[in-house]
Formats: structure tokens, C-alpha cells, sequence
């Protein structure tokens, strides 16, 4: 066997491994909707994405209607590493901003001050959960963080790809539309 087929073979895993991950949406929410952030992977473990979280007490003299705190993001990954058979470990090489943060403007009587992305900055890395990792294995405040429509049937195994923040305790769920046993 030539000594480049190993680095070709992880190299080729983690293409791989990042095109499992592309085109599907990522979200870290608020049970009821309030605040989010939300972001796509490339194939090539690149990322873009947004943030926002709606204060509507949060009021002043030339903004009544509250204020809005958002970004739009990109950024990559780097450094994925497999952990086990369901567990992938990727690092946050950078983020950059759309708009500087800590800036602001006062928009149809409502503040949008621009900000950090809640649950990707301040971290290193990211713990990537696949699809078939039996529930047992994931972490209880990651359980906690499930609900059925991430897994089968009977609760056991995930569904679907969870992008964990050790440093936060937060879960990014991959966003998937529900179904309804119907097709039009």
C-alpha cells in the first residue's frame, strides 16, 4: 500500500464526513421562538447563518418597538476528528460578521444592534452527533435536549445529525419539516 493512501483515505473520510453535514439547516432556539441561531454547512466545512433575538421591553424614547438583536455569520470548521462510530469532533476555525458587532441603528422605531451568534462563539469546537447513535450514548443534558421528532420510533436511536457545544451545555438540531403520514 503507498504511504499517501492513508492521508488519502482520511481526507476523503473527511470530505465525506462534512458532505453528510451540507445543505441541511442547523438551529439553536428558544422553546418558543424568541431567539435563534441558525446556519448551513458546506461540503467543505464552510458555514453561513444567522442570529436573532426579539427584546419588545427592551424600549426607548426613538424606539418603541423594542429592539432586535441579529447577525449574519459565516465561518469553518476545521479539524474534524472521528471520536467513535457516532461521534465527530470539529473545530471552530473562525467567524466573521456581515456587520461590525456592538453596532446599532435605530430602523422603523425598532433598535437592531448587531451581535455575536449565540452557541457557536466563545466555543473551540463542536461535538457532531450522526444519525443511529443509540440515545444511551449521547450525553444526558443532550438527551434532554431531544424530543421524538429526532428519533425513532421507540425513542432509542437519533435521526438526525445534533451539533453539540460542550463549553455552552447547548444542541444545534438539524432542522428536518415534519411529516404528516400524507403526500399531495
Amino acid at each position: 500500500m503507498p504511504k499517501f493512501w492513508a492521508g488519502y483515505k482520511k481526507c476523503n473520510e473527511l470530505q465525506s464526513t462534512y458532505a453528510a453535514l451540507r445543505g441541511k439547516e442547523y438551529q439553536l432556539s428558544s422553546q418558543g421562538g424568541v431567539w435563534s441561531t441558525t446556519f448551513v454547512i458546506n461540503s467543505d466545512g464552510t458555514f453561513s447563518g444567522e442570529y436573532y433575538d426579539y427584546d419588545a421591553l427592551a424600549t426607548g424614547e426613538n424606539y418603541p418597538h423594542g429592539t432586535l438583536y441579529e447577525s449574519s455569520f459565516s465561518g469553518e470548521f476545521s479539524g474534524m476528528k472521528k471520536v467513535d462510530e457516532y461521534t465527530y469532533s470539529i473545530g471552530i476555525k473562525n467567524i466573521s460578521y456581515q456587520k461590525t458587532v456592538g453596532t446599532e441603528e435605530v430602523l422603523d422605531q425598532e433598535l437592531h444592534v448587531n451581535c455575536e451568534a449565540y452557541g457557536l462563539t466563545g466555543a473551540d469546537k463542536l461535538i457532531v452527533y450522526i444519525p443511529g447513535t443509540p440515545v444511551e450514548r449521547l450525553p444526558e443534558n443532550v438527551r434532554k435536549q431531544c424530543d421524538e421528532s429526532m428519533l425513532n420510533d421507540d425513542g432509542s436511536v437519533l435521526q438526525v445529525y445534533m451539533l453539540h457545544n460542550e463549553e455552552l451545555g447547548v444542541v444545534f438540531r438539524e432542522r428536518r419539516v415534519p411529516s404528516f403520514g400524507y403526500s399531495i
